[in-house]
């Protein structure tokens, strides 16, 4: 039998073994599973490495040297794998942590003695072997620690097959298998050591642990496969001449190295390997970065477009538009067939389809409910779901998957990924295939998570200042009705005044005025029916001044109290001309000396008309009672009055004014009333604060102004000093067709 038959098993258990371990450190070395399968990996061709040497070896010392150096790899693969096994199913720290450390220790001590003869005593010929390992002591222990871990770790990815489900228990299973035949396969080395007359004939199967776990690897994502196959290209590819080239001088250099260096010519071969082996890593990170920059061009620069519009979803406030352009940059930046976003609705209790873009043959399914089997297994899982993964898995792994099968291709869903609040399911993205018809990767699905995350943020922002804006609405509104009921007295005397004028002057008509006309008539005294019809002429004109004015009372109260929705564009003459006229009916305006000053040719500003006039309102009836406040402050001695101050003045202004590149409207409403000290400054918007006396006020006014004003993303100022008066300026924004204006 050919000695290099079995050589070659260990040099190919080697370089699989050194694939999967630059498969996945590369891949995100960070992961405390991935650094398990790497430990183990190394261990075992680590070992294999060492087997190949050994058995190429011609003389006893190298042979005796390589097959001690290839044990000290497999003395630590019971310690990696049992740790592996350990993260891989999430075995509780309480019981792992000391069959670890202890693990680790007992490997450690078996190191210190692995070149001893205490472990392996000698090399010997057996069957067709010329050099085959004797045991020592030490080796007896050894089998049963690596045998007793084997076994145990097995044990325990059984009992989390039967425990776990779906993409955990797929890649358990596939593990176990794999590991399991390889440890079959490698445990054949065992039997002639103890004079077992069989050849390691199975030790090729370790290698098909490797094929197990690339298969696990592509199917079920435990690693990003395009970038791991790279990588693991180039580092078989690099090390292919690391280990070929000292492997090449060993067959052909050997005779002469021997008769030149004589026992020690295999220092030769191991220098070589040494050097390249020190270069090989400053080789493989250049090639590494040149092949990755090529494959991952298109697939970073998409995914560093969806991390910055992820950071920038915050900023929108209109669910619609955020909505919108969420589908559009997907369709656009990862170039899919479509994309859909579905939101939960608590009134229909369903998941509705709320924007949508891309082929539209193709979008299926427009409401899902919420006991659908894929709801129900994206709340189990929490994870993005990928529709061939799940078709992968079959029934046998997933109660649910037919179900979740057809609901997937019902909405013609590639991918579905999440958006949770907590536990709380909020929505989903649906996406379809990539255009390229290339696959998801594993960091596709977590720069979909990251947008999904920053994507309920934003959601739960719009739904949050969309029902904030309603109840503002509400509020504003229930405070202008309010208004109208401060307003009851005077609007109640306002109108009795023009009911009374009516009524006198119609009284007055029936009893003198039609009485006279009717007797001159009888006697023919035309000369006296001129005043007589003058008279009537003045009554009709006084009936027919107050029901009009009756009449705009009635409009201007009705106008202040309808509700206006949303934001448009606002004159504020119109508004201001609309206030002065309801002011008018509340109050004596004779009292005071008024003056409007705003222009009506003034750009227009963005916001709630209703709302803007309510402002304006308030702040030219808060000047009246400042006004009537300080003449009660001289009546009582409480102020001293200014030579030749004796009424009291209100204005009301506007101003085009730029501030910080934003273009808004200034309202000033100023007046010489009582003014405030510094204390009642501070206290002015804070709600039930009044300087008015008891029953005077609710304190509620200007705290409903300055919500208004923030609502409308705007600013109040206040300049006031007691005894002189008060000034207050209102920021509006212009609309944004006024600020295109040169």
């Amino acid at each position: 039998m050919n000695v290099s038959f079995f050589a070659y098993s260990g040099l190919l258990n080697a370089l699989t073994s050194f694939s999967l371990v630059v498969f996945i450190a590369l891949k995100k070395y960070k992961s405390a599973l991935d650094k398990r399968f790497v430990w183990f990996a190394f261990s075992v061709g680590y070992w294999g490495l060492n087997y190949y040497f050994w058995l190429s070896s011609s003389k006893a010392d190298t042979a005796l040297f390589f097959i001690r150096n290839a044990m000290a790899g497999a003395i630590f693969i019971p310690s990696t794998f049992t740790h592996l096994v350990f993260r891989l199913t999430e075995t509780s720290e309480k019981y792992r942590r000391p069959i670890i450390v202890g693990n680790y220790l007992i490997s450690l001590l078996f190191l210190l003695f692995c070149f001893s003869s205490s472990y392996i005593s000698k090399v010997e010929g057996r069957l067709f072997f010329p050099f085959w390992p004797v045991p020592g002591l030490l080796f007896h222990f050894m089998l049963a620690h690596f045998s007793i871990n084997i076994i145990y770790a097995h044990i325990l990815m059984w009992t989390a097959i039967k425990r776990t489900s779906g993409l955990k228990t797929n890649q358990i299973k596939y593990i176990f298998v794999g590991t399991l035949v390889g440890f079959v396969g490698g445990s054949t080395n065992y039997l002639l050591w103890y004079g077992i007359p069989f050849p390691p004939f199975l030790n090729f199967l370790v290698t098909l642990y490797i094929i197990t776990l690339a298969y696990a690897i592509i199917k079920y994502r435990i690693m990003d496969v395009n970038v791991a196959i790279t990588r693991t290209t180039i580092f078989i590819f690099l090390y292919g001449i690391v280990f070929g080239v000292p492997a090449a001088l060993v067959l052909w250099t050997r005779e002469w190295l021997m008769s030149q260096w004589h026992s020690r010519w295999w220092y030769f071969p191991l220098g070589a390997y040494g050097v390249l082996s020190a270069i090989g890593p400053f080789v493989y990170l250049v090639l590494q970065r040149r092949a990755e920059a090529v494959l991952l061009r298109e697939q970073k620069a998409y995914q560093q477009t969806l991390l910055q519009a992820s950071r920038g979803m915050t900023l929108i406030k209109d669910l619609n538009r955020l909505l919108t352009l969420m589908v559009h940059i997907l369709t656009k930046t990862i170039r899919i067939t479509h994309a859909r976003i579905f939101l939960w609705d608590s009134g229909d209790k369903q998941f509705i389809c709320k924007a949508a873009r891309g082929d539209h043959r193709k979008q299926g399914s427009n409401v899902i409910s919420e006991t659908a089997a894929l709801i129900q297994y994206i709340r189990e899982t929490k994870e993005p779901l990928i529709l061939e993964e799940i078709r992968a898995q079959g029934p046998a792994s997933l109660k649910l998957s037919d179900e979740v099968i057809r609901e997937m291709e019902k909405l013609d869903a590639a991918v579905v990924v999440p958006s949770f609040v907590q536990d709380r399911l909020l929505g989903f993205v649906v996406l379809g295939d990539k255009k390229s018809k290339r696959l998801y990767t594993e960091s596709d699905l977590d720069t979909l998570a990251t947008l999904a995350n920053q994507a309920t943020l934003a959601i739960e922002n719009c739904i949050f200042l969309s029902e904030f804006e309603n109840q503002q609405i509400h509020f504003f509104q229930t405070a202008k009705m309010a208004d109208l009921g401060t307003m009851a007295s005077g609007i109640s005397h306002q109108v009795n005044n023009r009911f009374n004028t009516i009524g006198a002057g119609a009284e007055f008509t029936s009893m003198i005025d039609l009485k006279t006309l009717r007797k001159l008539m009888e006697e023919e005294n035309y000369s006296k029916l001129k005043p007589v019809i003058e008279s009537l002429e003045d009554t009709m004109k006084k009936i027919r001044d107050d029901s009009m004015k009756g009449g705009e009372i009635a409009t201007n109260l009705l106008h202040f109290s309808k509700k206006t929705e949303g934001f448009q564009a606002v004159d504020l003459d119109k508004a201001v001309q609309t206030c002065i006229r309801l002011w008018g009916c509340k109050r004596d305006l004779s009292l005071i000396d008024f003056e409007n000053k705003v222009s009506k040719d003034l750009p227009k500003i963005r916001g709630n008309f209703s709302q803007v006039e309510e402002v304006v309102f308030n702040l030219l009836d808060n000047a009246y009672d400042a006004t009537l406040m300080k003449q009660e402050a001289w009546k009582l001695g409480k102020l001293e009055k200014s030579e030749g101050e004796w009424k009291g003045k209100v204005s009301v202004s506007a101003r085009p004014l730029q501030r910080e590149d934003k273009n808004y409207l200034e309202i000033t409403i100023q007046d010489n009333g009582i003014g405030m000290d510094a204390a009642t400054r501070q206290q002015i918007f804070v709600p039930f604060f009044t300087s008015k006396g008891a029953n005077k006020g609710t304190g509620l006014g200007l705290y409903v102004m300055k919500r208004i004003v923030e609502a409308h993303e705007g600013e109040i100022q206040l300049d006031s000093a007691y005894g002189v008066g008060t000034t207050f300026r209102v920021l509006f924004h212009q609309t944004k067709e006024t600020e295109k204006k040169p």
